[in-house]
């Protein structure tokens, strides 16, 4: 089938999910048919093309009707925990939902035979960066997978060897890496009504009229109305005129991994590369494709569908690999390590004792462990598989306020450094991110076999601690990663191995090594 013919398939089927067509498998669309880019701005917001070899691989599966596998990425945005974009457990409304929605309906009408599907898988976690997904990237992305869409720019957060580490485990896959795009979501900016300066952080700092019609409170239990963000702020003049290329709310994250994108041949879209004219002449409001200057609404999640499924029709278009080929680390790097992940459901199992801990999502989808008053402490059990020094890795959520600080301690069969302590307090981003620490263990010989209350578990305590710099107590443990010579054992057995890597300080030709 011709490549014009793909072309006109999946853009239909676009038209048909934007217009509410497919109403069955697309319920959680507002009633009104949402709006496309004109194909004009949907080609500018590619902002990289990259190489197109396994994007076309991908395409051409779908043509003949094979099974494509499509997986995702990435923070709150791909989890879709903000604005009620998920309005049930499907999350239809999400742009990689969308992707996967149009390439199923596509396969229906290109293939001469029965398709075998188009299968989807949100790996994405709330408020999570790189600097879990480089341990765990096995646990989030099936082996399967053919196409995966990474969507990191707003929760890197300076931590690019992470970003590009995790990258790499993807793309050296072995027997046959997927096709990747990265997907960036762009921060805007908001200026002060009163004296028209640039405000710090962005316009998601600020009450909402959604925060306020639910009697949201602010710092210090104070009413959110004082300086509230209307749509018509968003599309002022003065607010227009600030926004910028640069990510500069996010520590110029977009432009590293764009540089990434670039050293390995990564095809990249972007919100900044479609919008930002639009937005700052005005053509396109701020407000009608995000509720927070961050976050992207139903009609934000449908443009950057529409951006990804562009990049997929250009490849088969141009039929070009591009003009980039990758440049991957030498094959001798140890980038398939095993390495242990416990995080949700897996994480209360590895409690061996909790006082003033309890397993909660507190409602924002971010399950974890969760302490809110001194001296709470709990007790994991982390399997000896071996002997000597290793780092067991500790994911917590850190927080601009009412944070605490936890002392880490260990016993049984294995021993801490002495003066270990996990300060949760971040005061200098107003957001709330997933951040992974190293704790230094060293691991006496046991039998891993034995259960978890056998005398192989290193006991790995945290403690929360009665002083912190923000004055509160608040201490919240959502994973725990474990080296190979280390495992995690719950129930008599070893859980959620995944593939995971070296830490890339040996690789000098990386774009960000050490």
């Amino acid at each position: 089938m011709r490549s014009a013919t793909i072309q006109s398939v999946v853009r239909s089927e676009l038209a048909a999910v934007a217009n509410g067509s497919h109403r069955s498998t697309m319920m959680s669309l507002p009633p009104d048919p949402a709006q496309l880019l004109n194909l004009s701005l949907a080609r500018q917001g590619i902002e990289y093309a990259g190489n197109g070899a396994r994007l076309r691989w991908v395409m051409q599966r779908l043509r003949a009707g094979r099974h494509v596998s499509v997986a995702a990425v990435g923070g709150s945005v791909s989890a879709g925990r903000n604005y009620e974009v998920v309005r049930g457990a499907a999350g239809t409304a999400l742009y990689h939902s969308l992707v996967a929605t149009v390439l199923r309906q596509s396969a229906m009408r290109l293939s001469n035979r029965p398709p075998d599907g188009v299968s989807h898988h949100n790996g994405a976690l709330p408020a999570t960066g790189p600097s879990f997904f480089e341990h765990c990237i096995g646990a989030a992305v099936p082996n399967s997978s053919h196409l995966v869409l990474l969507e990191f720019a707003l929760n890197t957060l300076s931590n690019f060897r992470a970003f590009e580490r995790m990258l790499l485990r993807i793309l050296m896959r072995r027997p046959r890496p997927p096709a990747v795009i990265v997907v960036n979501v762009h921060a805007w900016t908001l200026v002060s009504r009163t004296n028209g300066r640039r405000q710090r952080g962005v316009c998601f700092n600020q009450p909402t009229p959604r925060q306020i019609a639910r009697g949201m409170k602010g710092r210090r239990n104070t009413p959110l109305g004082a300086h509230i963000v209307t749509a018509d702020w968003l599309a002022s003049p003065a607010v227009r005129a600030d926004q910028s290329w640069r990510s500069t709310q996010l520590f110029d994250d977009e432009d590293a991994i764009a540089r990434v994108c670039r050293h390995y041949g990564v095809p990249l879209v972007s919100m900044r590369a479609a919008l930002l004219g639009a937005v700052r002449d005005g053509s396109i409001r701020l407000s009608s494709f995000t509720g927070d200057c961050k976050h992207p609404n139903e009609q934000g999640h449908l443009y950057l569908a529409q951006l990804v499924l562009e990049r997929l029709l250009a490849s088969v278009e141009d039929g070009r690999e591009g003009d980039v080929t990758p440049s991957l680390p030498e094959s001798s790097f140890e980038w398939t390590r095993r390495e242990s992940c416990a995080v949700s459901a897996a994480l209360p199992q590895l409690v061996l004792r909790s006082s003033g801990f309890n397993y909660t999502d507190e409602g924002r989808g971010k399950p974890g462990l969760v302490a809110t008053q001194a001296g709470a402490s709990v007790t994991l059990c982390v399997a000896s598989k071996g002997s000597g020094g290793s780092a067991v890795f500790v994911g917590y959520l850190e927080s601009y306020e009412g944070m605490g600080r936890a002392a880490v301690s260990c016993a049984n069969r294995c021993e801490c450094g002495s003066g270990q302590v996990l300060d949760a307090h971040a005061p200098a981003q107003r957001v709330s991110v997933t951040a992974v620490r190293p704790v230094q263990v060293v691991m006496r010989r046991g039998d891993a076999s034995a259960s978890r209350v056998g005398k192989s578990c290193c006991e790995l305590t945290l403690r929360v601690l009665p002083t912190s710099a923000s004055g509160g107590s608040k201490f919240k443990v959502m994973s725990l990663i474990t080296p190979p010579r280390a495992g995690l054992v719950a129930n008599n057995v070893v859980v959620d191995q995944h593939a995971a890597s070296s830490s890339g300080r040996d690789c000098p030709s990386c774009v960000f090594p050490g």
